[in-house]
């Protein structure tokens, strides 16, 4: 028997007790704190992960002149404009590259860049390189989390006078975006792939499959057709 998911309890109890409210947080803490062995923690989907644990006293390092998420506009937050950004660093087999991917908030069109390494000068790089073509005014805001291959932001002002922001540690959901978009490159390239073995011309026809993909949410409008 599976367990249900900690959402779909936590809103069947809410449900069921009108005046009584569960956050699914609340599940997950308590679900994750139990040892890897107790029974409850057997039948639960995706089992075998580990739990993480940080070093006491560890303090994740965040980029300099960081700017939250929450100061990002309105206009941005709501899909309101093409331009605004959102960008991550795909890593799959260990040490083999890496691939930097942005997607327009509201097209949903996708930039693809490879990078040899995770050194944050080399992200800078290959994401000018991405937005060479793009004209400026279709680059207003990106959006990061808080890894340190983007530690090197600044440069992105110098080159293309845009707004930064950084998404809210350990908070992907708040760049759901591009963690959906990266779901279907994965399509194409696995976790496990070695990266150094993709050429150029791969990652850009990996790039054009995602912008010519009918997507749902436009009505099957593709993300390619919106950005003309």
């Amino acid at each position: 028997m599976e367990l249900q998911i900690p959402t779909t309890h936590a809103g069947s109890v809410s449900y069921a007790h009108l005046k009584q409210q569960i956050s699914h947080q609340t599940i997950y803490k308590y679900l994750w704190s139990l040892d890897r062995n107790y029974p409850i923690r057997k039948v639960m989907r995706r089992s075998g992960r580990r739990n993480r644990k940080q070093k006491p006293g560890f303090i994740r390092k965040q980029a300099t002149d960081r700017v939250s998420i929450h100061d990002r506009p309105k206009v941005a937050s709501n899909r309101k404009r093409v331009g605004d950004w959102e960008l991550d660093l795909v890593v799959c087999k260990k040490s083999t590259g890496y691939l930097v991917t942005a997607v327009d908030r509201k097209t949903g069109y996708t930039l693809v860049g490879r990078c040899q390494k995770k050194l944050s000068r080399l992200v800078m790089d290959t994401i000018r390189s991405m937005f060479k073509k793009v004209p400026k005014e279709y680059i207003k805001t990106m959006t990061f989390d808080n890894g340190t291959e983007f530690f090197y932001h600044p440069f992105l002002f110098t080159w293309f006078k845009v707004m930064v922001f950084f998404a809210d540690p350990y908070c992907s959901g708040q760049r759901r975006t591009n963690e959906n978009t990266n779901g279907l490159l994965r399509q194409y390239y696995p976790k496990g792939v070695d990266y150094g073995s993709i050429s150029w011309q791969q990652v850009r026809k990996a790039a054009m499959l995602l912008n010519l993909r009918p997507r749902k949410r436009h009505g099957y409008q593709t993300p390619a057709s919106l950005s003309q």
